[in-house]
């Protein structure tokens, strides 16, 4: 099973995070939310968004696509300040045409939420650090509201 390191930033331990875990990571010292960044492939894509308790955000980003490579490191920032309020996943569109055709992405990058197996919200194209964020937060409070409307 595919595992990654994060360092927690409240007490600087090093915790072992499971790709496809169930439930948002947290330290294992202090039990702080951690940041939830993973990259996905069409074998594993299923798994690691499918199981995940919290609201999904999707990265559709190419190596050589210069606004997705500028969007980056947005997106890892993004993962640490919502820590504990949503997973973030990093697909590369050269490795997973599958993913990419179920999704219909057609242009990069493409962000796309994901709630409980429902696609809730799609922004296309380069975006300012700020317009990004202010798009996952507007997703987020979607996933909320789907959420208590549902039950």
């Amino acid at each position: 099973m595919s595992t990654s390191a994060l360092i927690c930033e409240g007490c600087g331990e090093t915790n072992r995070v499971r790709r496809q875990a169930v439930r948002g990571p947290r330290c294992r010292r202090c039990r702080r939310a951690l940041p939830w960044l993973v990259d996905a492939s069409d074998d594993d894509f299923p798994r690691v968004v499918g199981s995940a308790p919290l609201p999904v955000v999707i990265d559709f980003w190419g190596p050589w696509c210069a606004p997705s490579r500028k969007l980056g490191p947005v997106f890892e920032q993004l993962a640490t300040a919502l820590a504990g309020r949503a997973k973030l996943v990093r697909v590369n569109v050269e490795d997973t045409p599958h993913v990419v055709e179920l999704y219909g992405v057609q242009g990069l990058p493409t962000l796309l939420a994901v709630y409980e197996g429902r696609a809730i919200a799609r922004k296309c194209g380069a975006a300012q650090a700020p317009e990004v964020r202010d798009w996952v937060e507007e997703a987020l409070r979607r996933s909320v509201s789907a959420a208590t409307s549902d039950g």
